[in-house]
């Protein structure tokens, strides 16, 4: 029996892409505008379309062994992206983000946590444009293929809107 792969319930949207804009979000209101994916039992990051991270839950911070403070602003690919493999996801992220490639609904690639260990991870991409089809950013769910048995479709509302008035980082 072949085993479908998980993917997104595209009835969700985000509704305010203003949350992607680094100047406008802190760590504590990205916290708490991301709220929704903190729980969740597996990796899930919040990009924007420079790579930057605004988001890593806490799966995520325990399988990358890292504090999603420290990490919030850096960038995803030189942190966590193994080193042999910077040059392919950077060109294919920009590609996708520019609107050069299509956006990939789903990707293999390892990501390498703090201690050096390397973890090969399949990764749902759900992108995020504004009104003028801009894409802003990414929200991705790293799943071990063990999970998929387990998981078919997310049903996860992305409709990520920052509580209080935003905090300009510096």
């Amino acid at each position: 029996m072949k085993r479908e792969r998980p993917h997104w319930n595209n009835s969700y949207r985000v509704s305010d892409c203003s949350v992607f804009d680094m100047g406008c979000l802190s760590p504590e209101c990205s916290k708490a505008v991301f709220e929704p994916l903190d729980e969740l039992p597996f990796v899930a990051v919040v990009l924007n379309s420079s790579a930057q991270i605004l988001f890593l839950n806490h799966y995520a911070q325990q399988t990358l062994k890292v504090d999603g403070t420290q990490a919030f602003g850096q960038s995803w690919i030189e942190q966590f992206i193994p080193i042999d493999q910077h040059k392919e996801i950077h060109h294919l992220f920009s590609a996708a983000m520019s609107g050069i490639t299509a956006p990939f609904a789903s990707y293999v690639n390892d990501v390498q946590d703090c201690v050096g260990e390397t973890h090969s991870l399949f990764w749902l991409n759900n992108y995020v444009a504004c009104k003028k089809a801009t894409i802003k950013g990414v929200v991705s769910l790293g799943f071990n293929p063990e999970q998929f048995s387990n998981i078919q479709t997310i049903n996860l509302p992305l409709s990520f809107e920052c509580k209080d008035k935003p905090v300009a980082a510096s």
